[in-house]
């Protein structure tokens, strides 16, 4: 199952006028429920998934403008605090606007029951149900494959191999993909700007051949390994058709896996049921999104999720050729047409690359060839920064 994640997803429940679709989604008595309407309810987000990695864990707290307005708001100035059932608490500060982190690394533990509890700049004190950690789930394998797609589309997938600890999982997936990109038209001299009137040719003082793009998952993928009888899981995780150009050089994926409580799994499932229209607008009928957090002294209404978590992570890389190897590599997503410009507008609006000399110029042309900038200058669809992570 596959949807927007809560990030972005948060935006769209206000667009839609606070209806929210649940045909087909279970009711579960054990978490409340809130039913958004069309006025103005200044409503709070939270988004807080405490992992059993130790780390600074990240809780995000936001605020709805207008229904109707696709604008978020960080909520700041709140006091978090994560407690557990012996007593230990665990207190969050604001990073970044709306972004809290723990003070001190931590870990959620097993057989431990874990509460959050938020008091907003204006006092207003929202407390969540109590959450256990409820299995472990470990990503065995990670691997890529030709296939066909069900619309007869080939291409590659990524498969994830678990093996499950517990008979109770309820799984989540998230992944990061990093890929190469080479500009096609590239040359070792740029465009060099003097002045209004002035531009030289040099030699390029930056890496500007080779660049990477990372972009985060903007899906929900959820599996349910409540009727397998082994406890053997083999997830699609990512399907990317042979003509997309991501996977022209080089492609690495970061893929997470998150066993969720049943009542996170829930939540989850809510957000994939609603926007699995490909129309957001149509077949729209009022409901309920559900939760396990509510205000304790105000009226003010909240959307979100508390839950605990086991995650479990592993990396792949691979080249085009590994699984295409006579196949000709995907187009660039733009036209790299070489020519010879009439003017020096695009070179000062800085739209051109710089490709060569043209020794036979037409009357009207100037004495260069020149290229889109994205074709000559892959800084214009990525970082030239190697990431950390990357190898070759």
């Amino acid at each position: 199952m596959r949807s927007r994640d809560i990030a972005n997803l948060k935006s769209t429940l206000f667009a839609i006028t606070g209806f929210l679709v649940l045909s087909c989604v279970e009711e579960v008595d054990t978490i409340p429920a809130i039913s958004l309407t069309s006025s103005s309810d200044n409503i709070l987000i939270v988004e807080a998934i405490i992992t059993d990695e130790l780390s600074n864990q990240e809780i995000k707290l936001s605020t709805s403008s207008d229904l109707g307005e696709e604008i978020i708001n960080p909520e700041s100035n709140a006091v978090v605090v994560v407690t557990d059932d012996l007593g230990n608490s665990h207190n969050f500060l604001e990073s970044s606007p709306g972004i809290y982190l723990s003070q001190e690394e931590f870990s959620a533990q097993q057989d431990l029951e874990y509460q959050i509890s938020i008091q907003t700049e204006s006092g207003e004190i929202f407390i969540s149900d109590s959450v256990v950690l409820s299995g472990i789930s470990e990503i065995q394998d990670l691997h890529a494959q030709r296939v066909i797609s069900n619309n007869g589309v080939d291409g590659v997938g990524i498969f994830a191999n678990s093996s499950s600890l517990s008979s109770n999982n309820t799984i989540r997936y998230t992944y990061v993909e990093t890929y190469k990109i080479i500009a096609p038209s590239w040359s070792p001299f740029e465009f060099v700007i003097l002045n209004d009137n002035e531009f030289e040719v040099a030699v390029r003082q930056q890496e500007e051949r080779i660049c990477f793009k990372t972009v985060a998952s903007n899906d929900i993928i959820l599996t349910n390994n409540l009727d397998l009888e082994e406890g053997q899981e083999k997830q699609l995780i990512r399907f990317i058709g042979k003509d997309n150009f991501i996977i022209s050089h080089r492609y690495g994926i970061l893929v997470k896996q998150f066993v969720h409580t049943r009542s996170g799994y829930d939540f989850y499932r809510i957000l994939d049921s609603f926007s699995s229209n490909d129309n957001l607008f149509t077949a729209v009928q009022p409901g309920l999104i559900e939760g396990n957090i509510e205000s304790n002294n105000s009226s003010r209404k909240v959307i979100g999720l508390f839950d605990v978590v086991s995650v479990s992570e592993r990396r792949l890389f691979f080249d085009y050729e590994d699984l295409f190897p006579t196949e000709p590599l995907p187009d660039y997503p733009f036209n790299c047409r070489i020519f010879s410009p009439t003017t020096t507008d695009d070179i000062f609006a800085g739209i051109v690359e710089y490709v060569g000399e043209n020794d036979s110029p037409s009357e009207n042309e100037l004495p260069i060839f020149v290229t889109l900038k994205a074709c000559g200058d892959c800084t214009a669809l990525g970082t030239n920064t190697v990431p950390d992570f990357w190898e070759e």
